[in-house]
């Protein structure tokens, strides 16, 4: 009897350090951004809960939880429809290797030549039918006739759900165990 009542908590204490190591690599996304000038240089942590800072959506949740493994990935894609993957090819032989040569990225790293792109269709059954380049490290995709593309796995559920910025990232995050998109102030 004690032994039931002490297997949800040892659950919840389990899943609480999970998550913590998974909000702890968001935090250091956090960590690593740009100087805000107020200081010199060190970066203030993350807010707490209850201010202004802290009550803001994390926008980057989404993406590093999607980007975290193939497991992740998998069901976030299942859950956009793109259930067949067509082919994989390294990302300079792929249309997101043409879009990259932006002006802003006038001499890529050499490494992103190699980066995992997936063609990924939808069922053939689907009312309607995607296909999708989409780079697995960056986030970057392009629909096969070339005619949308992003920046984010957000941006493409955004497109294949037709739905706004903040419920495409919630629903990535419910796709992947979460009940949305949690604030700031819940990665500390």
């Amino acid at each position: 009897m004690i032994a039931a009542a002490l297997a949800p908590d040892r659950r919840a204490r389990i899943q609480s350090a999970w998550d913590k190591r998974r909000f702890a690599r968001i935090a250091s996304a956090w960590d690593n951004r740009k100087p805000h000038g107020i200081d010199t240089g060190i970066y203030a942590p993350l807010p707490k809960r209850g201010n202004k800072a802290g009550e803001q959506i994390a926008w980057a949740f989404p993406e590093e939880l999607t980007k975290e493994d193939a497991g992740h990935m998998a069901r976030a894609m299942v859950a956009m429809g793109l259930t067949r993957r067509l082919m994989t090819a390294p990302r300079c032989g792929t249309p997101l290797w043409y879009e990259a040569r932006m002006p802003q990225v006038h001499n890529p790293r050499p490494t992103m030549l190699e980066w995992p792109v997936l063609l990924m269709a939808s069922a053939m059954e689907a009312p309607e039918q995607h296909a999708v380049w989409i780079c697995t490290v960056s986030g970057d995709w392009i629909t096969g006739s070339h005619g949308a593309r992003g920046r984010s796995f957000v941006s493409l559920g955004q497109y294949i759900w037709a739905v706004s910025e903040f419920e495409a990232a919630r629903r990535l995050c419910r796709a992947n165990g979460y009940r949305g998109v949690p604030r700031v102030g819940d990665l500390r």
